[in-house]
């Protein structure tokens, strides 16, 4: 029992000790898993394999008019039946902010999601987790997310009405991260929400209640979001991971 249980947790820290590949100028359609490093950060990536479909550089915003920290971001996605199934979005700054307290950014502040989880100090070393529905995904992207939709296009994958994520805020000093873990409840067994707005959607934070199913998948959303966050705080901060492995994502993927 006890070899049997060894194996077993070797097999689980293997999966995300798995090659700490680098994001940077991979090229698209590459395939990635475990944990990716991307702009001298460790970002995780759920179960399965991941596919790169989009990549590119912007700049932050900051006060006044002088120009931000150079940002990069990425789109990975997993695509199941030819439906969009997860997607992840990483948004992070490649260099440290040397304009230390001028980040035009507080996404902990948010109060309209279904949870958030606020683990802030103040403001200037933010943290926090939330999750909330996206309405019409992909509709009108534009730099170099329009990638995104070129690939999802071209690969004639669906896009669902409605996705769940779990987002990772982090504003410091140096550093502006934002990493989104998307969710489509229909793979997972759940009805296309009725309502394409996000205001009136059935997914809604003061609606969901009405229907049983929806509040569970959120809130099973909202308790792995807790569990991984000392992970992902770990990971952008450059630090060394807590004891243990990442909670694997709930509703797996089959084939991924």
């Amino acid at each position: 029992m006890k070899q049997l249980l060894a194996i077993t947790i070797a097999l689980l820290v293997g999966q995300y000790a798995f090659a700490q590949q680098k994001l940077d100028g991979l090229p698209l359609n590459s395939s990635v898993l475990g944990t990716i490093e991307y702009g001298k950060k460790r970002f995780i990536l759920p179960d399965g394999e991941w596919i790169l479909i989009a990549s590119g550089t912007c700049f932050s915003n900051i006060a006044n008019t002088r120009r931000g920290a150079p940002m990069g971001g990425v789109w990975l996605a997993q695509v199941r039946d030819k439906q969009l199934a997860r997607l992840i979005y990483i948004l992070a700054n490649l260099e440290q902010q040397r304009f230390a307290d001028d980040w035009i950014e507080d996404p902990c502040k948010r109060a309209t999601v279904f949870a958030k989880t606020d683990w802030s100090r103040n403001p200037s070393d933010q943290y926090c987790m939330t999750v909330n529905h996206y309405v019409g995904l992909m509709s009108n992207p534009t730099g170099w997310s329009r990638q995104a939709l070129v690939w999802i296009e071209e690969n004639k994958v669906s896009i669902p009405r409605t996705m769940v994520a779990v987002d990772f805020h982090r504003v410091t000093r140096p550093d502006l991260v934002n990493i989104r873990y998307y969710f489509n409840p229909e793979i997972d067994g759940i009805a296309s929400a009725a309502d394409r707005a996000w205001a009136t959607s059935e997914w809604q934070k003061d609606l969901i209640a009405m229907d049983p199913a929806r509040l569970a998948y959120a809130q099973a959303l909202k308790l792995w979001g807790e569990a991984l966050g000392p992970f992902v705080l770990a990971g952008i901060d450059r630090k060394e991971a807590p004891i243990g492995v990442p909670p694997l994502a709930p509703f797996p993927i089959q084939g991924t």
